[in-house]
């Protein structure tokens, strides 16, 4: 009776579950690939098959601020430098986050510049959320160019 080595039966036992399958049968296994949803946690959908990703830019503006040297920041806590942006599938489901930018003062108002890098495209209708501000229904279109939000 022939022998197998043990490096042998370790390495024809782990290759195919390392390449996907699940070590029994003949097929070629393999299950669906993981989500690129990273830490968002975001949902398998459209530009889950490699479909494009739109990186996002827009603005928020306030008349509710006060000067903080050659900046400003708004009376709102929740409309500050490093604010959470969200962009999510028009179900709630987020896709993807960002941050504000420190504000600065544009005629009599505050205006904070934010981006949203990687945000799924291929889901048509789309919320949007500055910080702990509720969400703003905003269209795909409307995401390839910069979005613009006025909170009072």
């Amino acid at each position: 009776m022939r022998r197998t080595s043990p490096a042998l039966l370790l390495v024809t036992t782990l290759l195919p579950l390392a390449l996907g399958g699940c070590g029994s049968g003949g097929g070629s296994g393999g299950g669906a690939a993981p989500s690129a949803g990273g830490s968002s946690g975001g949902p398998s959908g459209p530009a889950a098959g490699g479909a494009s990703l739109i990186d996002v830019t827009g603005t928020v503006t306030t008349k509710d601020f006060q000067r903080t040297g050659s900046s400003c920041a708004s009376k709102a806590a929740d409309l500050r430098k490093d604010a959470t942006v969200v962009v999510a599938t028009s179900d709630g489901s987020t896709l993807a986050n960002g941050r504000v930018a420190a504000g600065s003062v544009v005629g009599g108002s505050c205006r904070f510049r934010f981006t949203v890098d990687g945000v799924a495209a291929g889901w048509g209708d789309y919320l949007l959320a500055v910080g702990d501000g509720a969400f703003q229904p905003v269209s795909e279109a409307a995401l390839h160019k910069p979005v613009a939000v006025t909170v009072p």
